[in-house]
């Protein structure tokens, strides 16, 4: 769920469901970089939907082999001509099975 800055023309809240690949390099320390791409949904106009392309950049280190802390930054695009743009900053853990 995002917000979009007061002023702007158009709905103030969205919704994204998007799908992202990354590539990673092999290491304790890991840096990647991911690209993906969705559909944005906006509160007034429940109907409308817009295309979603997005980037990230991040870095994962490896605690244990099973567990990673992860920062990532990630940039999204809201429709086909960038009419808007959203980025958000994600801290977080990771276990891998």
């Amino acid at each position: 769920v995002g917000t979009l800055a007061p002023g702007d023309s158009g709905p103030n809240s969205f919704w994204v469901t998007e799908a992202q690949v990354h590539f990673a390099l092999p290491a304790r320390v890991s840096p990647y970089v991911g690209f993906g791409a969705g559909a944005a949904f906006f509160d007034r106009e429940h109907d409308s939907s817009r295309f979603s392309p997005s980037g990230s950049v991040g870095l994962s280190v490896a605690v244990t082999r099973a567990w990673s802390t992860v920062g990532e930054m990630r940039i999204r695009g809201l429709g086909r001509a960038f009419q808007g743009t959203s980025a958000e900053f994600t801290f977080g853990v990771r276990r891998t099975l």
